[in-house]
């Protein structure tokens, strides 16, 4: 990175381009496997796309409605970090209402668009039915990601749920977004004291 490019005068956009995949450069050290494009602009109206790393590197204006002014470090990886999970949990949605479709269409002991309905609601399941669901989509050999999915387990009756769940049946679902790794701890707790009691 040369020091010409560092003192100019750029601009963060505010567009973040999801590439989907990670086999992107950034256009400033060239650097590979980048999912995620920041997309700057220099006072000439010249438009780069750099990496999470790049934008950190140099002052960047920060370009919102009515203002111009520079942010800590600090707040720029918050910002960045914050749109990055944005376009990632819009994606996730999109994936997973596009799968529940799918399982409605091709599951007989699914009876109407009630998961999908649900869903879309609250934007999340509770861990019993998240793991009928994906038992239905194992048996139906339909491709999913569990992190496409998120976990329900903000009430005390969510997290009893997954207590009650077997060991394979909970591990599946710490890959779901929304997981706590404090309710595995809770859950492992819970059955040895099951075990003790038995």
């Amino acid at each position: 990175m040369n020091k010409k490019f560092i003192t100019s005068d750029w601009k963060f956009t505010g567009v973040v381009y999801d590439q989907k995949k990670a086999m992107h450069r950034c256009d400033l050290c060239k650097g590979k496997n980048l999912r995620y494009q920041y997309e700057i602009v220099s006072s000439l109206g010249e438009v780069k796309r750099v990496g999470s790393s790049c934008i950190l590197k140099f002052q960047v204006k920060f370009s919102f409605p009515n203002s111009d002014f520079l942010i800590t470090e600090q707040d720029k990886r918050k910002y960045l970090h914050r749109i990055a999970k944005r376009l990632t949990d819009r994606e996730n949605f999109k994936l997973a209402t596009q799968s529940l479709e799918k399982l409605i269409q091709a599951d007989d002991k699914i009876e109407d668009d009630f998961p999908l309905k649900q869903y879309r609601k609250k934007q999340k399941l509770g861990p019993k039915f998240l793991n009928f669901l994906f038992w239905r989509f194992k048996a139906n050999n339909i491709q999913i990601e569990r992190n496409w999915f998120n976990l329900d387990l903000s009430t005390k009756k969510r997290k009893e749920e997954f207590y009650d769940l077997l060991d394979f049946q909970a591990l599946g679902l710490a890959k779901c977004n929304g997981f706590q790794s404090s309710v595995m701890e809770e859950y492992i707790k819970h059955n040895k004291a099951k075990q003790e009691n038995a």
